[in-house]
């Protein structure tokens, strides 16, 4: 999997599968969930 990641005007944070485009299916999540999921994959021990 290689993932792209997009920022989009209503300021959610878009998630795909590059490698299964066209009809990779787009994850959306807030920009509080997705900086806490960055926190996490930075610091999985927190």
């Amino acid at each position: 999997m290689c993932a792209q990641v997009a920022h989009s005007l209503d300021g959610m944070v878009g998630v795909r599968d590059s490698k299964a485009l066209p009809a990779a299916p787009i994850l959306e999540f807030t920009c509080e969930e997705w900086a806490a999921f960055l926190a996490r994959v930075r610091n999985p021990a927190s």
